[in-house]
């Protein structure tokens, strides 16, 4: 019988395997996703070449040495599954894959966030915000605080307008206070409205991505009397800021998926 060549299936030299061990964050590269079960320990994971070890009949082979198809330039880890997923992907993206992992882990270690674009699907499985919708029940308390709040400002507003009346104040300032009294009358009304339906606010709510984060990222827009006035339940665009650490901060795109790391100070609103 024909032995099987494992010449060269020996222990990767130390070298090659604190680098490859290390720099992977104990993550696989694809979905980002640990190797090891921290209730039994047990650990799953392949050494998984870039440039195919001995099949031909795959993208990525290229006729080179073996050894040094067994160098940490070559190897990423990845999960049993995710490394047949990965298989008949092209050299270029296994590159790609193997790179942005590695920065992915540095950057997130030391708090920062640097999203890599993503490619026809395959990198899909990167953890950018995408955010949902939630329901927040009617808070009675906030309703019945404005109501008192406006209806103080009301009186105070009827006995400006008396005064103003008795000075005999220009027209301009007259029409502004009448002005004024109606917007506040139409706001209580609405408040009683609401006080009576109860209705619940529709909120956009994502899950933080920054490594050891457990907060939730809310949104903040440059316009929330607009969304009141025109009742949208999608906000404009703005910045989504995390309620845990508020340096972490995320662009809001206006169909709420996939938004970008964003900078507290200067955000870009999507056209």
């Amino acid at each position: 019988m024909k032995k099987k060549n494992t010449e060269y299936r020996k222990r990767l030299y130390d070298r090659d395997f604190r680098l490859l061990w290390a720099l992977s964050g104990g993550f696989c590269a694809y979905c980002k996703k640990p190797f090891i079960d921290m209730d039994t320990l047990e650990c799953t994971v392949h050494q998984a070449h870039i440039i195919s070890r001995h099949d031909t009949n795959v993208p990525s082979y290229r006729d080179i040495p073996i050894k040094e198809k067994d160098k940490y330039e070559n190897l990423f880890l990845l999960h049993p599954t995710c490394h047949e997923k990965t298989k008949y992907f092209s050299l270029e993206e296994l590159q790609a894959i193997k790179t942005n992992h590695e920065k992915h882990v540095r950057d997130t270690l030391n708090g920062i966030y640097n999203p890599y674009p993503i490619g026809n699907g395959k990198f899909a499985m990167y953890p950018h915000v995408v955010y949902y919708p939630k329901e927040r029940a009617f808070n009675p308390f906030n309703a019945y605080t404005a109501l008192f709040s406006i209806a103080i400002f009301n009186i105070l507003l009827v006995f400006f307008f008396i005064y103003i009346m008795k000075a005999k104040w220009e027209i301009n300032s007259v029409f502004l206070m009448s002005l004024l009294l109606i917007m506040s009358v139409m706001y209580i009304i609405k408040v009683i409205r609401d006080l009576k339906r109860r209705p619940a606010t529709t909120i956009h709510e994502a899950k933080c991505i920054f490594s050891g984060c457990n907060g939730k990222v809310n949104i903040i827009r440059p316009s929330p009397i607009y969304d009141s006035m025109s009742k949208r339940n999608i906000p404009e665009p703005g910045i989504g800021m995390c309620n845990f650490d508020h340096t972490h901060t995320f662009t809001v795109p206006r169909d709420l998926s996939l938004s970008n790391r964003g900078d507290y100070h200067q955000f870009k609103i999507y056209p």
